[in-house]
C-alpha cells in the first residue's frame, strides 16, 4: 500500500492549526472526505497539528462508526 499524499492535507492542517481538541472531529471528518478514509499518516499529521496524542485520535477513529 502506498503512503497517502499529505500535501493534499496541508490546507486543512493550516486551517485548523492552533486550535485545540475541540477541532478534532471536524478535522477528522474533513480529512476523511479528502482521502476516503483515515490512514495512519493522516492521523499522525492531525496529532501533530492539534497536539493531541495519536492514541487519542486512534481511539476516536475506532469509536465512531462514521470514521474508517
Amino acid at each position: 500500500m502506498t503512503a497517502p499524499d499529505l500535501t493534499l492535507l496541508t490546507p486543512l492542517l493550516e486551517r485548523y492549526n492552533g486550535r485545540s481538541r475541540d477541532a478534532l472531529l471536524p478535522l477528522l471528518h474533513d480529512a476523511q472526505a479528502l482521502y476516503g478514509w483515515l490512514p495512519r499518516e493522516v492521523q499522525e499529521a492531525i496529532s501533530r497539528t492539534l497536539r493531541v496524542p495519536l492514541a487519542d485520535i486512534h481511539g476516536v477513529v475506532e469509536f465512531y462508526t462514521m470514521f474508517y
